[in-house]
């Protein structure tokens, strides 16, 4: 019974420390502003539908990353470490909005930061949904997703839309979630 129990603690332990170091970057070489929510969840939990889901809910103002500066061949970046380091500023991504609440299994009002760790430790990056504008404000495409919703298939790119007005790819390299749109 002993070994037992240590081997699901070890195992547990194990699973925890393999999602815990992963973040996601985000680029926009657009030439719009793009309007985003992030969702991290638990893939694995399959029979209980991924829970705990955790999606973006900010109380103050949208998550938005703006244009690219130059027309395309700087991105505007975001970058975001984990649930509860996105409430705070991000000095060396500067066009990083924190995030001052998630919604938890779908249920609102949301839940303000900081989270307990159990959260970050047990979900991983699996989807961003988003919108583009123009950068004077009005909305002119999407919504659009990218990423593996529980059971879902993946969606890599933008391909399964019918004239997106970007290119959008997600992926991961190093350990990170990636998000590029074009």
């Amino acid at each position: 019974m002993k070994n037992l129990f240590l081997f699901a603690a070890s195992l547990v332990s194990y699973c925890f420390s393999a999602q815990s170091g992963q973040s996601i970057f985000i680029q926009n070489y657009s030439q719009y502003t793009m309007v985003f929510n992030l969702v991290k969840s638990n893939s694995s939990n399959t029979i209980g539908n991924c829970s705990p889901y955790i999606q973006s809910a900010n109380t103050t103002m949208p998550l938005f990353l703006p244009s690219s500066p130059d027309g395309g061949t700087t991105p505007a970046e975001a970058f975001y470490k984990d649930l509860n380091s996105a409430s705070d500023p991000n000095t060396n991504y500067t066009d990083t909005h924190t995030i001052d609440a998630w919604s938890i299994n779908g249920v609102y009002p949301a839940t303000p930061t900081p989270l307990p760790l159990l959260f970050n430790h047990a979900t991983s990056w699996t989807e961003i949904r988003f919108s583009v504008q123009n950068p004077t404000g009005p909305g002119v495409g999407g919504p659009y997703t990218m990423g593996q919703m529980c059971n879902g298939p993946l969606v890599p790119d933008l391909n399964g839309y019918v004239n997106p007005l970007v290119h959008g790819q997600w992926f991961t390299m190093g350990g990170s979630m990636w998000a590029i749109i074009q």
